[in-house]
């Protein structure tokens, strides 16, 4: 799956492709369909088997963290004319509460908001990051805020019904409701790692 991943990021393959390229070898290796999988000896659950959604979600998260690692280096190499980075979410119908929460925020190039907020926050996440410059924001009648204020941690479910837990970084104003927060395994600056 791996090198199928990095084989599709390097030469632009569609999702399509790349469910062609690896149906037949997860069929073969007994991890295509549904469910988990179990030695046949012992009994013991080893994964789950991969199909349709969770390839495609897989494939998704992948090439949009490749993909927003690339925007994060072309925009640290713009800082000195855009130094001004505003987080955008897509706002339809399938975004999610602390996502639609987040657009619009803008913030320094170096504010510690982008160690963990930079897109994607989570599976299947759609976000991105717009670059501004002062002028465009001026412009706009819009000016960066400082995050620090309103960062902290939390520990949060790795998943619905399960006790374990990931520490995520929060974000909340006094606007907001309640805080937000990357989904586990997304609280980190893919471009920066």
């Amino acid at each position: 799956i791996r090198a199928a991943l990095d084989d599709a990021i390097r030469n632009g393959t569609t999702l399509q492709e790349f469910e062609n390229r690896l149906t037949p070898l997860l069929k073969q290796k007994g991890w295509y369909g549904h469910g988990h999988i179990a030695d046949k000896q012992t009994g013991e659950i080893s994964g789950k088997r991969i199909a349709g959604r969770r390839l495609q979600t897989i494939f998704q998260t992948n090439v949009q963290s490749a993909y927003m690692a690339g925007r994060y280096k072309q925009f640290t190499e713009n800082v000195d004319s855009q130094p001004y980075w505003e987080y955008v979410a897509v706002m339809d119908s399938r975004t999610r509460p602390a996502h639609r929460a987040l657009d619009g925020q803008i913030f320094r190039h170096d504010d510690p908001f982008w160690g963990a907020f930079w897109p994607p926050n989570g599976y299947r996440c759609r976000c991105r990051v717009r670059a501004h410059g002062a002028a465009d924001l001026a412009a706009r009648g819009r000016a960066p805020g400082n995050s620090r204020p309103y960062l902290g941690e939390a520990d949060v479910p790795l998943g619905k019904g399960r006790k374990d837990t990931a520490r995520v970084t929060t974000f909340k104003t006094p606007a907001m409701p309640r805080a937000v927060s990357p989904d586990p395994g997304f609280s980190f600056n893919q471009g920066a790692a």
